[in-house]
């Protein structure tokens, strides 16, 4: 197997940080002129956001360099969803009950109102500040709704109480809402931007779509316990879940995996028990088994999508890198 080198694509990339984070700089100082109290708490979101700098949340740049673009005409799209992701975060902690009032520096009622802000009027601001053409800056409007509904929705059915059997299918639907949304949005956009036509942006949007699910995979991997796994104590119905009932269903035990789910919202054992089912062979291989289809589909989309070119060997790093870290692996839930 041929090992590409793909550091430049990625240096050239994340150098690009330092102009995302001036733009989303210039977005909050404009705010203190008439809004200073949303704008400190804003700011202090921004500063706790503990995922950037990242190459995945800087998607729409390799795919403007692929099309021919220099990398600054994406710089406010990528601010734009900077903001918002920092909003949708801020905003699970808050629902899922994780939110740390002390670090980040402002209330958990200071931080509802910023995080709706982010998610909300924030982002569209930040493009109308650009002088966007016309035809692009009604786009990016649609876009906005329409991925900003679809998280919303898959958001809900993220923490809709625990309680019964979950399908694959069903929660596939709910990780293309809850974060496959953002990425396609930001992937449609960044096509729309170089000026492509709706057949290879609603590619993208697809690539998107299903390059945020990965990542969803990615960061259901980050407990480092089942003590300490959000997911469990919080009845998240996740992929993972999903696979154990299908094998649950074979075994003809259900109803005690359900038992143990729900168990899990309130006492720590049945989380190790929950995670122990979750590290069965039928259940890894299974996993593992989707996680490689999924990666398989997005390698194909992309040979179709993007031309041979350095980013396209450092999509296609970022993808396997993906599909590795949201493997189940021996040592996950080490007790």
């Amino acid at each position: 197997m041929t090992v590409v080198d793909v550091t430049a694509a990625y240096s050239h990339i994340m150098g690009c940080e330092r102009s995302v984070a001036e733009a989303i700089s210039s977005a909050i100082d404009r705010l203190r002129n008439k809004q200073p109290s949303l704008a400190h708490a804003v700011q202090q979101l921004m500063d706790s956001d503990t995922t950037t700098p990242n190459i995945f949340r800087l998607l729409p740049l390799p795919i403007l360099r692929s099309l021919g673009m220099d990398c600054r005409h994406g710089i406010p799209l990528v601010a734009a969803s900077r903001i918002w992701w920092t909003g949708a975060e801020a905003f699970d902690d808050l629902a899922d009950g994780q939110y740390d009032a002390e670090s980040t520096g402002i209330s958990a009622g200071q931080a509802a109102v910023a995080s709706a802000a982010c998610l909300g009027i924030i982002p569209l601001t930040v493009l109308d500040e650009t002088r966007t053409a016309n035809a692009i800056g009604s786009r990016w409007v649609q876009e906005f709704v329409e991925t900003s509904l679809q998280a919303a929705e898959g958001q809900l059915n993220d923490v809709t109480p625990a309680s019964g059997p979950i399908s694959w299918e069903n929660v596939m639907q709910t990780y293309a809402g809850k974060n496959g949304a953002a990425y396609a949005r930001d992937a449609a956009m960044a096509a729309y931007v170089a000026g492509a036509d709706r057949s290879v942006a609603d590619g993208w949007r697809t690539f998107g779509r299903l390059f945020g699910v990965l990542r969803q995979l990615v960061n259901d991997r980050s407990a480092v316990s089942a003590q300490s796994d959000e997911d469990l104590a919080n009845g998240t119905g996740t992929l993972l879940l999903a696979v154990a009932f299908e094998e649950a269903r074979r075994n003809s035990d259900v109803a005690e995996l359900t038992s143990l789910r729900i168990a899990a919202l309130t006492d720590s054992e049945a989380r190790i028990a929950l995670a122990n089912r979750f590290r069965s062979a039928p259940v890894v291989a299974n996993y593992n088994f989707r996680i490689g289809v999924l990666h398989q589909i997005l390698r194909n989309l992309l040979e179709t999508l993007m031309p041979s070119c350095r980013e396209r060997d450092l999509m296609r790093w970022m993808l396997d890198i993906s599909k590795e870290t949201a493997k189940l692996q021996d040592e996950d839930y080490v007790r």
